[in-house]
């Protein structure tokens, strides 16, 4: 028995990934077993620090990188009880668009001890799509991965990228630029869908698409994933949502009453400002590129990063 777990701790490992995100800062610890090139979760928490919100004429307010500050630091004391063989860090949309991104990543490597790579566009996209992809075997499609404050769309044929792109908008800076109150008003929604439908027309030969299912990576997919198991599912987690539903969850959330909308807090307390604008552009791009449902994926980006950069896993 002994030696049977002997050879174990020498085929696995545990790695642990930060991710800074524009609305989340999430740590994940996943273990590995390098002779079967195999990974599993052991460990996930999320912290919604909203750093999108604290970009100020172009930069991330010193509230902000104090926020990151925060989060950083009490994920680096969970990994005081929860062991990693390795620890990475990486930014995305907020820290890498923002005036003083470099700044901000060089003052959270000083006050916190961890190395941070900011991530450019085309490597979150990418990243994000081979996360994805290590779940489905689809082999031609577009995966779609909506943080905080950008959108990475990849159209993909074979399994292999053919466009990648980085649209500067997310859930996040969508209500803070476009929402008034808690929710999109019917003239807030039409304006939502006519911001983002320029961006994605302008993705080359997206249009033309004909799929089945539009993958969606991360918090906005989830959100509108649980939002439709609360309200058409009876909370089974089916990580697949219609489109025609998709347009009925966006109409029928801009008329609730209050005791409907309480009903809906419960359903995604955490992301209740952001799931319709979030949703509302997955919706969009979703009709034009004819998609029948919309497919979540449990993996993404964090995912994408350990296969690529840790693991050495190829396309």
């Amino acid at each position: 028995m002994a030696k049977h777990s002997s050879d174990k701790a020498k085929r696995t490992s545990r790695h642990a990934i930060i991710d800074i995100g524009s609305n989340t800062i999430r740590l994940v610890i996943f273990e590995v077993d390098r002779k079967n090139e195999t990974f599993s979760q052991v460990f996930n928490k999320k912290i919604m620090a909203g750093l999108a919100g604290y970009v100020d004429e172009g930069s991330l307010s010193e509230r902000g990188i104090h926020r990151a500050q925060e989060a950083l630091e009490s994920h680096l004391r969970r990994l005081r009880t929860n062991e990693a063989d390795t620890v990475s860090a990486f930014a995305t949309a907020v820290i890498r668009n923002a005036k003083n991104g470099e700044e901000v990543a060089r003052l959270l490597e000083e006050r916190c001890g961890i190395h941070i790579e900011i991530l450019t566009a085309e490597e979150e996209a990418l990243l994000g799509n081979f996360g994805a992809l290590q779940a489905f075997g689809i082999p031609d499609g577009v995966t779609m991965d909506m943080g905080g404050a950008s959108t990475e769309v990849v159209v993909f044929r074979d399994r292999k990228p053919l466009v990648a792109k980085s649209l500067p908008f997310g859930s996040l800076t969508l209500w803070l630029e476009h929402v008034e109150g808690l929710f999109p008003t019917g003239a807030e929604q039409r304006e939502i869908r006519d911001f983002v439908e320029g961006p994605l027309f302008a993705i080359p030969g997206f249009s033309d698409l004909h799929i089945h299912s539009l993958i969606g990576i991360g918090g906005a997919a989830r959100a509108a994933s649980k939002l439709a198991d609360h309200l058409y599912h009876d909370d089974t987690k089916t990580r697949r949502v219609e489109t025609s539903q998709m347009h009925q969850m966006l109409a029928r959330c801009s008329e609730m009453s209050k005791p409907e909308l309480l009903d809906l807090v419960q359903a995604v307390p955490d992301r209740i400002h952001t799931v319709l604008p979030g949703m509302l552009c997955i919706y969009t791009a979703a009709r034009l590129v004819h998609a029948d449902e919309l497919l979540v994926s449990p993996y993404g980006i964090r995912e994408g990063y350990l296969c690529a950069r840790v693991m050495g896993v190829s396309r």
